[in-house]
């Protein structure tokens, strides 16, 4: 929770400091805060990691799971920055950052709003199955070709949107063979 959202639930800064002090709640970072038995996850993880970087775009094994696209849980979050930046992990969520040319941070984004009211950004489902096979180094073939098999399991896969992710992410040639595959075998 940030501060403004303590402060419309009726606490005052001074109740704010007494909850810190019993050990009630925790701060991440200035102006964030969070029960104290709690580790962020999901959602909340998501939004805690973009807060240290800003520019950054959830991605890859966290994207996929964010999309039911994989069994994999994710022990960090990965998440996508240029290449130029220098991301800082401050907090208590792990982060694994994914450094991407900028042509590859501006399409495929999806924006998400938490029941919190936090935002963050993630890539797409076409998207993420294109980066799995992109950073399959990272994530592993069977991460990347479980995440094509369950996105074309779904009941309407946007084949059009898949092969334009792959086109934009130069991993077509890789793809089109176990999209031939799957599809035939459907």
């Amino acid at each position: 929770m940030t501060r403004g959202m303590i402060a419309s639930e009726g606490h005052t800064a001074r109740s704010l400091s007494e909850l810190l002090a019993d050990g009630s709640i925790t701060r991440s970072r200035q102006g964030v805060y969070r029960l104290a038995e709690l580790l962020p996850v999901g959602e909340a993880a998501f939004a805690e990691s973009l807060l240290s970087i800003p520019h950054g775009i959830i991605c890859l094994v966290s994207a996929l799971a964010y999309h039911g696209l994989t069994t994999q849980i994710p022990a960090a979050v990965f998440v996508a920055v240029p290449r130029r930046l220098a991301p800082r992990n401050s907090g208590d969520v792990p982060i694994i950052s994914v450094r991407m040319p900028g042509r590859l941070l501006r399409s495929g984004v999806d924006r998400v709003r938490t029941s919190e009211g936090q935002t963050f950004r993630i890539f797409t489902p076409e998207r993420s199955v294109c980066d799995a096979f992109r950073y399959v180094r990272l994530v592993g073939e069977d991460v990347a070709y479980e995440s094509l098999r369950r996105y074309l399991d779904r009941p309407k896969p946007d084949l059009r949107r898949l092969v334009e992710a792959a086109q934009l992410t130069g991993t077509y040639r890789t793809i089109a063979p176990a999209l031939q595959t799957f599809t035939a075998t459907s």
